[in-house]
This record gives C-alpha cells, structure tokens and sequence, in this order.
C-alpha cells in the first residue's frame, strides 16, 4: 500500500528589520535577487515570492534600487556639470539616442521616421476590431 505521508512545504519565513535594511543596502550596491538570495540563504524564485508576499520587503527591496539609481544618475550630472565629455556622451547615447556616427541631421530624420512609422502604426485595427469584424 501507498504511504500516506502528504508532502507539506517549509512555513513561509518572515525577515527581520535587520535582514530587510541588509536587502535595501545589497539593492542599492546593485546586487542582484540571485545574489541577495545567497546571502540571506534562500533562492531567487523564494526572494520574488518574499517581495510578492511581504510589502514591507519588497518596500525595502525597491527604496535600495532607487537610492543606488539616484547616486549613479547624481554622480554623472554632476561630471557632465563640471565639463566630462565622457559623461555627456554616456547621457546622451543612453538617454536620447546619440550615436557619435550620426550628425545631429540624421538623428532628425531617424526620429522622424520613428514618429511616422508609430503613426502608421495607430491606423491599424486593434485585436478587439478585429474580433468584431470576424
């Protein structure tokens, strides 16, 4: 016969303050769930499944990735202030698109055709137009 022991899985695990101010550092550093997971001892797949579940860990968790993003983004406008061409040319290729092999003349006439190939797109029937006409 069967045994009749039914699998049960390990109870949910509640984090202290101290773990969660331990995850809003590591996230501000840049670390990654997989890495913070290691740390804590538990799994990628157990951290998404704590920040689904706790808010206050998943509060911690994105207050970390804001603060360590407001630190990068203050250091390079403070280098693009003080005159770092490398620091201009990182904003400027990340944040709007600059390639240093495109005049400023090319660049207009990619976004234009960008904005008209968006607007073509809109003419299109949407899926639920679609499903009223079948």
């Amino acid at each position: 016969m069967a045994s009749s022991k039914h699998y049960t899985p390990n109870p949910a695990r509640h984090l202290t303050d101290k773990e969660r101010k331990q995850i809003e550092t590591m996230a501000e550093m840049g670390l990654r769930p997989a890495h913070m997971g290691a740390i804590l001892g538990f799994t990628k797949q157990y951290f998404y499944k704590l920040i689904q579940r706790d808010d206050a860990t998943r509060l911690a968790y994105e207050r970390g990735v804001a603060n360590g993003t407001q630190t990068a983004v203050k250091y390079l406008v403070d280098n693009m202030k003080d005159g770092s061409e490398k620091s201009l040319h990182f904003w400027l290729k990340f944040m709007g698109g600059y390639n240093q092999d495109n005049d400023f003349e090319k660049w207009e006439e990619l976004e234009a055709e960008r904005l008209r190939e968006k607007e073509q797109r809109t003419d299109l029937p949407s899926t639920f137009e679609l499903k009223l006409i079948t």
